[in-house]
């Protein structure tokens, strides 16, 4: 006898559908410190970004600062350079003095405002360790106290 014909089975009908367009990918999640309400924010991302709990982890804070719109920078301050010793014994003059440093608890709006230095000097936090304050009292008017009466 003939051999038996292979029959073919088609496929079974797939139980997927056609192939359908994939959903849009979600956002990516943002960072802890940044906020979704950040980007909507009116403020300028140079402020936001120092919000350290809301903002500061946004992308536009870690990406490196665009530079400054069209301000030049400061002039390099000049060094001075102390001329040669000179072998003749002239005296070179010397620069100005700096003015010194103000103390801590003393505001530089201190010396401008026009309250007494009488009162100023009892601002403890902002007046009181102005030079103004650490001079000794002018003496009391001239009233001698009488002269001891012999007894």
């Amino acid at each position: 006898p003939p051999p038996p014909t292979p029959t073919v089975t088609p496929p079974p009908p797939s139980l997927s559908p056609s192939p359908s367009p994939l959903p849009p990918p979600l956002p990516a999640p943002l960072p802890p410190n940044c906020k979704r309400w950040c980007a909507n924010n009116p403020k300028p991302w140079e402020e936001k970004c120092n919000w350290v709990q809301n903002c500061a982890g946004c992308p536009e804070c870690l990406v490196s600062p665009p530079p400054p719109a069209a301000t030049m920078p400061p002039p390099p301050t000049p060094t001075v350079t102390p001329p040669p010793p000179s072998l003749s014994p002239s005296p070179s003059p010397l620069p100005p003095p700096l003015p010194a440093p103000l103390p801590p608890n003393c505001k530089r709006w201190c010396a401008n405002n026009p309250k007494p230095w009488e009162e100023k000097c009892n601002w403890v936090q902002n007046c009181a360790g102005c030079p103004e304050c650490l001079v000794s009292p002018p003496p009391p008017a001239a009233t001698m106290p009488p002269p001891p009466t012999p007894t």
